[in-house]
Parts: structure tokens; C-alpha cells; sequence
């Protein structure tokens, strides 16, 4: 009996006070501590082509046009105003340097092939960022003409 009393009290009194808040304008929200913050998106990445594209003369007398991309650290390098308003890498003309002697070293065979073109980009990669204050994280070759 004294079971059935305890038994018939709590479902009073849930049910109560669950017809109690009801009428209150429903059960309370949970509290789930504060808002989740977003998760901060990385910035996309800074992607610097380097001047006009490069005419070189490659070993084996061919030539080859190409444009060099350069993807740049978060913290960009020094840079200087040009002429006509844009602006430029401050050691452009030692990366254009070492691109021109990095390139005119290499076979038109080694620029046509996907697997040469890669290892010219990490070969570029180290070399500029061993001669100049220019930190990038990759180098790409996106077009490359031989001729």
C-alpha cells in the first residue's frame, strides 16, 4: 500500500507539473552552455604570379614560355608600388633571376613531362627561399609552352 501511495504521488506530481509548465507557455529550453563558436576559416591562399611570362632559351636551343606562381605565406613579404599603381614583390627581379637560371639549365624534355615540371617547381621552391627574404610554400608552373 505504502508503494502504491509513493507510486501515485510521483505521477501526480510529474504530471502536475508538467500541466503546470504547459500552461506557463511550455517545458523550459535546455541549457546548452554557450554558442558554439564557428570554426575559423584559414584564409584562402595568396597565389602571386611572377611579372609577364618568361621567354627563355632552354639547354638544347628550344625555347620555352612559362608563368611562375608563387603561393605566399599568410604574413606577406615586402612589397613596392609600381608605375602604374599595382604593386610587386621587393626581390622580384632576384626571383626572376633565379627562375631564368633555374630554368635555362633544363632539357625541353624534362619542362614537357609532368614529373620534370615538379621537381623544377620544389627545385624552385628551395632555391628561392635559400637566396631571398621570400618565404613561399609552394611553387607552381601552371602553363609552360616549348617550342
Amino acid at each position: 500500500m505504502k508503494s502504491l501511495l509513493t507510486l501515485t504521488a510521483v505521477f501526480g506530481a510529474t504530471f502536475g507539473g508538467i500541466w503546470y509548465l504547459d500552461s506557463r507557455g511550455g517545458l523550459p529550453e535546455a541549457y546548452t552552455g554557450p554558442p558554439a563558436a564557428e570554426a575559423d576559416e584559414p584564409p584562402p591562399p595568396r597565389w602571386y604570379t611572377v611579372g609577364e611570362p618568361l621567354t627563355l632559351t632552354v639547354r638544347g636551343g628550344q625555347s620555352a614560355r612559362m608563368t611562375v606562381a608563387l603561393q605566399l605565406p599568410e604574413k606577406l613579404p615586402a612589397m613596392v608600388e609600381t608605375d602604374d599603381g599595382g604593386t610587386r614583390l621587393a626581390q622580384e627581379p632576384v626571383v626572376r633571376a633565379l627562375v631564368t637560371d633555374t630554368v635555362m639549365r633544363r632539357s625541353a624534355r624534362s619542362l614537357r613531362s609532368p614529373e620534370g615540371r615538379r621537381r623544377l617547381e620544389r627545385l624552385l621552391r628551395r632555391r628561392i627561399r635559400a637566396h631571398t627574404d621570400v618565404r613561399v610554400r609552394r611553387v607552381i608552373i601552371p602553363d609552360v609552352l616549348v617550342g
